[in-house]
């Protein structure tokens, strides 16, 4: 049975329902990803090797959520079990068609729960200087930059990274 929560922005905004992975939507985690990173990078073999293979975040103990709007897929992110007290958001991307529409929103407030139900202290993640928006939707989510800009180690992207403590 697929998990679900209906968010509601507003009124200018449309129903955004968030589902758990299903294999059936193992394409759409590599489409909507590829579309945000080549938008502002370009997208590396180790991108691909993580996008192809969503099967193996989740038999790591992550998740990856999708976002659904009127039956169609417009956003999806992944949560990273690290170890037992610390997961990493990653490969988080909305499409371009719906971008403004609380769709990042409502996955980022869905991971931080889930997050929370795993038992997680606090999450992780790393962004870039040019994903001004997403880096905007973190601090308002109580995220707070802990590095600073580095060449990361495996996708050649110059990044910081950033955390939320969600316990003690």
């Amino acid at each position: 049975m697929v998990d679900t929560k209906t968010w509601r922005e507003g009124a200018d905004f449309p129903e955004i329902e968030i589902i758990h992975y299903a294999p059936a939507l193992a394409s759409l985690f590599e489409s909507i990803n590829v579309e945000w990173l080549n938008e502002y990078f370009h997208v590396t073999p180790q991108d691909l090797e993580i996008l192809r293979n969503p099967q193996r975040i989740i038999n790591s103990g992550g998740i990856i959520l999708f976002a659904r709007v009127n039956e169609s897929i417009f956003g999806t992110a992944a949560l990273v079990k690290i170890d037992v007290e610390t997961f990493e958001l990653i490969k988080m991307g909305v499409s371009s068609k719906m971008k403004g529409m609380g769709i990042g929103k409502a996955l980022l407030q869905a991971i931080i729960k889930e997050a929370k139900n795993l038992g997680a202290k606090k999450i992780i993640l790393e962004t870039a200087k040019p994903l001004v928006a997403a880096i905007s939707l973190y601090q308002k989510e109580g995220f707070v930059q802990t590095s600073g800009e580095e060449t990361h180690p495996l996708f050649g992207r110059t990044t910081f990274k950033m955390e939320k403590v969600l316990r003690e």
